[in-house]
């Protein structure tokens, strides 16, 4: 669906399973391993987390991620629900849902840690039942 309505985009997608994959279009690389073993070599508009849903997975994922987002652009985290389902929430070293984990990587990022004297580094934040969207300032 993202090539139909981005038919001149470039679509980059990181898959650890080939089974969950059709063949994808042309204007598509598909990239099959886990998404720690990726090396981005340039930033994106958009990246969207739908992977495992799993605590550790999404704040990985966001952190590794999160700088190769372009100014303006936006790190979008699907089916956030899952962050409220115990089975999601796998990692004792995330003391609870991962959910506030992304929580407060928004607030420091929106109050750049107490300093006042410098930009903040998100932009717009959009949180509803099955998304957060992050905005990267321009």
């Amino acid at each position: 669906s993202w090539s139909e309505l981005f038919p001149n985009a470039e679509l980059l997608a990181c898959e650890i399973e080939k089974r969950h994959w059709k063949q994808p279009a042309n204007n598509f690389n598909l990239i099959l391993d886990d998404f720690r073993n990726v090396q981005l070599t340039h930033n994106y508009d958009w990246i969207i987390d739908d992977g495992s849903h799993t605590d550790k997975d999404v704040l990985e994922a966001l952190q590794k991620f999160w700088n190769f987002v372009t100014p303006g652009g936006w790190y979008i985290i699907e089916d956030v629900h899952a962050g409220f389902w115990d089975n999601y929430n796998t990692d004792n070293h995330y003391y609870g849902k991962w959910i506030d984990h992304v929580n407060r990587f928004i607030k420091i990022c929106t109050h750049n840690e107490g300093n006042e004297s410098t930009p903040t580094q998100t932009g717009f934040v959009i949180q509803q039942k099955s998304i957060i969207a992050i905005q990267k300032p321009y």
